[in-house]
């Protein structure tokens, strides 16, 4: 008997030593391998497929079979286990279905004698294992729920993400649409500074050839006037010559007066009454053609000052159009990838991992909950001796401890393969996106223009930029030499600049009109002496006629006086009643000849000093037109001249402006672009996502439920064997104690001793007679 009893303990040491050996050498080997594939991929086991491979269904097929197998091999061991754990409890013969009350003869509680310290010692491995189950089980509540916060977690994450990301692409469609023409708008708007106001004040310029032009009429009516003065200086010249013929009193028919005739030549020589007309015609025609090209110039620099402006019909509605379309294409990736979600899914997946989640949790629990209930059953019924409770304890753990294992097996498989995402995702990122992209039938680097491992790069580092914009291309300069190889903008802008540059014209060939003026201007300069010397000439020889005559008289007078005794002092009183006398009639044709010529000369005078005048006038005149009239048209050329080259040089500088002004709206554009494509959300969400699964996160969780629900298991499996064995020690504790109260009873009645069976249990008196004690709970029928 006492070997029998070596042998149970012995079997449940084995038994112990055994499982825990299954504990050490199975599951928790495979999860420690998913666990080194971390830091050694190339591991012994099956990995992901590699980037040639990526998309074979047959590597991914091996993949799922590798955890397949490894799922496989926990559930195996759970039904090992629980296998072994029937083969015991038949083999003690405690249940109906081996038999057990069937075979006469042998009673299943025929053992050593089971003390209480048997009983107190079998109780207190039950108790241990069910305290190594509560706090187990504290760790796979635990982390159950870090499981269903991270899980939720995720599923709000992408719900922020799935929002943000449909907020940023509507909002870049709003800033690309609306934003982009004011940019555009903005930057025409800083470089008007550079080409509209300069236009604007070349065609101001035009205006500075007014001024000389009234300059030049204002000389015509100086002159004018001064002619007017010419004019009564001939008057005055004529009727001095008229005197002048009252004048002659001796021998006029021997003088010749001057022909006032002659003096015609100040007008018929007058340059200046010749063409004065003409110039003033040439001057009016110069202003009116001033006036009309400085407005023609005004509305054409105004007229494009409008148009460039319009951001939907200018000249740079190409290039709004090209950049436009540029943006959108590329929004229209993202569109693309965006609506191929469905536009549910996220709350459906929302709605449908919450009740997922829920319903796993309730059977977590429930699978959790029933061993517990079952040790604190089994506990009871050692505490208080109840064999039911005991009984009821070991069928439903026998019964039920297997699921512990299938959920372990579950939650190591999400293990596996969320640990080989986080890996892979990790360090291929880039051939698993661009295989993701592939399969979607959208070519991102040919859409967008970048490289997959740069876009990668730009979303992982865009906590660090302003916005995703600059965190994958670059700096500004990088942004605009992408962007205008990307659209080709450069030709947008170049040929908006030429339309502008063409609007910025000066038609100087209708104000070059310097030639024609100085042409008109030189013709009324005045020659005076060409004027004068025909009169002049006249009077000259009328004056030196009246000395001739006097001279005449003179030398007749001498003559008769050398032939007298009279002289020049006493002959006028000597004539004085002699009038007839030869002497006295030469004497007084001197007289009349000096009279004569002393009154002429005294006209002569006159009309020289006239002539004077006339002279002065002109030079007058011929000054004012050599100051101020003269130069007038080599400033109007100088003026036409560097109007047509500063705005030449204008044009020119507005078409090397292209540059200048795509980098100045690729800055405003980014400037637009910053703020929905702030990068704000990205880091905070790509660290939820990381915390919530790979970095402690659901990885960690799965590990350690499959881990805790796997060592639950096993407790379940050992503590089965604990409660069998401390089962039949009550059991017999329990008969014993029946026993014994029966042998009291009997000895009351000495006349009615039976003979004892021949079953003698350690300590326990002889009885009377046999007893029946009827059927345990598990139908053995027992008589002593």
């Amino acid at each position: 008997m006492q070997g029998q009893f070596q042998s149970d303990d012995f079997k449940a040491i084995l038994v112990t030593m055994f499982i825990l050996g299954l504990t050490i050498a199975g599951p928790v080997s495979a999860a420690s391998n998913a666990l080194t594939l971390e830091v050694n991929p190339s591991g012994p086991r099956t990995d992901w497929p590699d980037n040639a491979n990526l998309l074979n269904l047959g590597m991914w097929v091996d993949y799922a079979i590798f955890v397949g197998i490894v799922a496989v091999c926990i559930v195996l061991i759970g039904i090992l286990l629980e296998s072994m754990d029937c083969i015991i409890w038949c083999s003690r013969r405690v249940c109906n279905c081996c038999g057990g009350s069937k075979l006469e003869g042998y009673h299943p509680y025929s053992g050593p004698a089971y003390t209480k310290g048997r009983i107190r010692c079998m109780g207190t491995m039950v108790l241990s294992t069910f305290v190594l189950i509560v706090i187990l089980g504290g760790v796979f509540v635990a982390f159950n729920a870090l499981f269903s916060i991270n899980l939720r977690r995720v599923i709000s994450t992408a719900e922020v993400i799935i929002s943000n990301i449909n907020g940023t692409i509507n909002a870049a469609v709003d800033a690309t649409v609306i934003g982009v023409p004011l940019s555009v708008a903005a930057s025409i708007s800083s470089i008007k500074q550079k080409t509209i106001v300069p236009a604007k004040q070349l065609c101001d310029n035009v205006q500075t050839i007014e001024p000389l032009l009234t300059q030049a009429k204002d000389t015509m009516i100086i002159v004018g006037n001064q002619i007017s003065s010419i004019d009564d200086n001939v008057n005055t010249i004529t009727n001095l010559a008229q005197t002048v013929g009252s004048k002659l009193v001796f021998r006029a028919s021997a003088i010749s007066k001057p022909d006032s005739n002659l003096l015609s030549s100040f007008t018929s020589g007058n340059n200046f009454l010749l063409y004065k007309d003409s110039t003033n015609a040439a001057i009016d025609d110069a202003l009116d053609k001033v006036v009309l090209t400085h407005q023609s110039c005004s509305y054409t620099i105004s007229d494009a000052e409008t148009k460039i402006g319009d951001t939907k019909n200018g000249p740079f509605k190409s290039a709004i159009s090209t950049i436009q379309s540029g943006i959108l294409n590329i929004l229209g990736v993202a569109m693309s990838l965006f609506k191929k979600i469905p536009p549910d899914t996220v709350s459906d997946a929302t709605l449908y991992v919450n009740i997922g989640d829920s319903v796993r949790i309730s059977i977590e629990m429930v699978i959790l909950v029933v061993p517990l209930s079952m040790y604190l059953f089994a506990l009871v019924g050692i505490c208080f001796r109840v064999k039911w409770f005991m009984k009821l304890s070991a069928c439903f753990s026998c019964t039920l401890y297997w699921l512990l294992f299938l959920l372990s097996a579950l939650h190591i498989i999400v293990y596996i393969v969320l640990n080989d995402a986080c890996f892979n995702i990790t360090t291929r990122g880039v051939t698993i996106v661009s295989a993701v992209t592939n399969m979607t039938g959208i070519d991102l680097e040919a859409s967008v223009g970048l490289p997959t491992s740069q876009l990668i790069t730009g979303v992982a580092n865009c906590g660090k930029y302003d916005n995703f914009v600059n965190s994958t291309i670059g700096n500004a300069e990088a942004v605009t030499t992408f962007v205008t190889n990307k659209f080709n903008m450069g030709n947008g802008f170049s040929s908006g600049l030429n339309d502008l540059s063409a609007s910025m014209t000066i038609d100087t060939n209708s104000i070059a009109i310097g030639d024609n003026l100085q042409s008109k201007f030189n013709a009324l300069n005045l020659d005076y002496n060409s004027m004068a010397s025909s009169f002049n000439s006249s009077l000259k020889t009328f004056e030196t006629d009246l000395l001739n005559v006097r001279n005449q008289a003179n030398a007749t007078l001498q003559t008769e006086l050398a032939n007298s005794s009279q002289n020049m002092s006493s002959i006028r009183s000597y004539c004085v009643g002699r009038e007839n006398q030869t002497l006295c009639i030469r004497y007084a044709e001197y007289l009349n000849a000096t009279k004569q010529y002393d009154d002429c000369s005294t006209i002569i005078q006159s009309i020289r000093q006239q002539l004077t005048e006339i002279e002065s006038t002109v030079s007058n005149i011929n000054d004012d037109l050599q100051t101020n009239l003269a130069p007038v048209p080599t400033k109007i050329s100088n003026i036409v001249t560097e109007l047509s080259s500063n705005m030449t040089k204008l044009v020119n500088d507005t078409v090397a402006l292209a540059p200048t002004l795509l980098s100045d709206t690729m800055q405003k554009i980014i400037s637009d672009f910053s703020s929905p494509l702030k990068c704000t959300y990205v880091p905070a969400a790509l660290n939820d996502v990381n915390e919530s699964v790979c970095d402690g996160g659901i990885v960690l969780d799965s590990l350690v439920i499959g881990a805790s629900s796997f060592v639950i298991g096993i407790a379940c499996g050992v503590g089965f064997v604990y409660i069998l064995l401390v089962d039949k020690y009550i059991t017999y504790r329990l008969i014993k104690e029946q026993s014994k109260k029966g042998s009291k009873k009997k000895a009351k009645q000495p006349s009615k001793l039976v003979e004892l069976p021949s079953l003698q249990l350690e300590d326990t008196p002889a009885l009377e007679k046999t007893v029946d004690f009827g059927q345990d709970d598990l139908g053995n029928t027992f008589q002593y």
